[in-house]
């Protein structure tokens, strides 16, 4: 009888929830804490596909939800990116009935890599994909070992494991586990890099013996073809691995067979699309199914999105506070293009979830990368612009191209007025929100 009260509760919650927009944790939370057991004694559906890891979350588990959505199943998945543990208990229990059952086919979760120790708790996935692990949210997760610890002590032998191959801290998940493993990974290709483009690497000693990796190439940050002098660790082989990259026209093959072709011509948005294949095939989709989806995906979340302004194009490159890697892949798309170009940086808030004011994570974000000569403007936008312009002076760009905007509502004047070329606004969600707003109607 209690699991059918708190199942009831959580489903009144969730209906008064979504009428009054507000968001989707409390219900889960509320249940948890009437019936801490409660995820225990309900059930989940028979094929449950969880995603975590630094970044690339949130896309990965988009697409996979589509692709088995598109093969005709019927899935769960937290859209709504709530990946703690009253988000997935919202998920789980606004899919199943009044006694508990599943209604779904097939869970694809997306979780915070801090909290998989807890929701592991109560069932274990199929499927278990880490997509990167780098520093994050330094006040929250503390060193990234941390987080790497945190996963690896709930990992167990029934798990099938899906592994990014070319991130030398993810594939040390394997050790000691004797289940199922499938490494995915981006093989070599002409925008490489053959020294560090980061002075902040993650991993760079071996696990094994402490001596220093010897990287063949880089992709960004620490990901790239890795291997110890003494030959105690190296890069796995891939069993999903792109190939034939043509960033020019947004088209690669993976295994030197399969064809996609991406939205935008991000390096990141290879792993993402690389891993949803990897994940499809294995459960035996179709490909024709699998491609229909990637080549055609609309993003819920959206982290890049296109738009004009004054006859200008622009495009806002949704990027993650506290997580260097994630602006690393918005500043390396932004150094491609050679022509003149104004930049807009910025944020709200340090963090969507705590009150920090802690921005030391600003020095390990690679400014550097930006060109001098081919800037118009970089425009600092938001409370903390004074201490953003510091840091981007301090990468090099000259003081006279800095300009401060700390009330966001005079940004698109500003921009309009006193910058040229194409824009890129390189800020956290709370910005590319309000940005988006002000841009309505002028969205592609």
């Amino acid at each position: 009888m209690k699991k059918i009260i708190t199942i009831t509760i959580a489903k009144i919650l969730i209906f008064l929830g979504r009428l009054l927009h507000r968001g989707s944790a409390l219900p889960g939370d509320i249940a948890l804490r009437i019936y801490p057991d409660i995820l225990r004694k309900i059930s989940i559906p028979t094929l449950s596909i969880a995603v975590t890891g630094t970044t690339g979350k949130t896309s990965t588990t988009q697409m996979i939800a589509k692709v088995f959505e598109e093969s005709g199943f019927l899935v769960s998945h937290n859209i709504s990116g709530s990946n703690l543990i009253g988000g997935v208990a919202t998920l789980l229990l606004n899919n199943v009935t009044i006694s508990g059952k599943s209604k779904a086919d097939v869970l694809v979760l997306e979780i915070d890599e801090r909290y998989a120790k807890i929701v592991f708790e109560y069932f274990k996935p199929n499927y278990f994909v880490v997509t990167n692990l780098s520093r994050d949210q330094l006040a929250r997760n503390g060193h990234f070992d941390i987080v790497y610890e945190d996963i690896k002590r709930v990992i167990s032998d029934d798990m099938h494991l899906v592994l990014n191959a070319d991130d030398p801290l993810v594939v040390q998940l394997v050790d000691e586990h004797k289940g199922k493993v499938t490494y995915f990974g981006v093989g070599k290709h002409s925008d490489v890099e053959h020294s560090v483009s980061m002075d902040n690497l993650d991993l760079c000693y071996c696990p094994k013996c402490h001596k220093k990796l010897i990287f063949d190439y880089y992709h960004f940050g620490n990901l790239g073809s890795y291997h110890c002098p003494s030959g105690d660790f190296v890069r796995p082989k891939c069993d999903y691995e792109v190939t034939n990259i043509e960033m020019a026209t947004g088209e690669f093959e993976i295994n030197n067979k399969v064809k996609i072709h991406m939205q935008y011509d991000a390096l990141y948005n290879i792993y993402n699309n690389l891993v949803v294949y990897a994940v499809g095939n294995l459960c035996l989709l179709k490909d024709d199914t699998i491609l229909s989806v990637l080549n055609g995906f609309n993003y819920q979340v959206k982290r890049f999105e296109k738009f004009t302004l004054a006859g200008r194009s622009g495009y806002i490159l949704t990027s993650k506070n506290e997580t260097p890697i994630s602006y690393y892949q918005s500043l390396k798309y932004v150094s491609k293009d050679s022509d003149l170009k104004t930049i807009i940086v910025g944020f709200l808030r340090v963090s969507g979830r705590y009150e920090l004011k802690d921005l030391s994570w600003l020095w390990d974000v690679d400014f550097e990368l930006l060109d001098n000569d081919s800037i118009d403007k970089v425009v600092c936008v938001g409370p903390y612009a004074d201490e953003l312009a510091a840091r981007i002076w301090h990468a090099g760009i000259d003081e006279n191209k800095l300009v401060k905007v700390e009330a966001s509502n005079k940004l698109l004047e500003t921009v309009e007025n006193k910058t040229a070329g194409t824009i890129y606004a390189i800020v956290y969600f709370d910005m590319a929100k309000e940005l988006s707003a002000m841009l309505e109607g002028k969205m592609e």
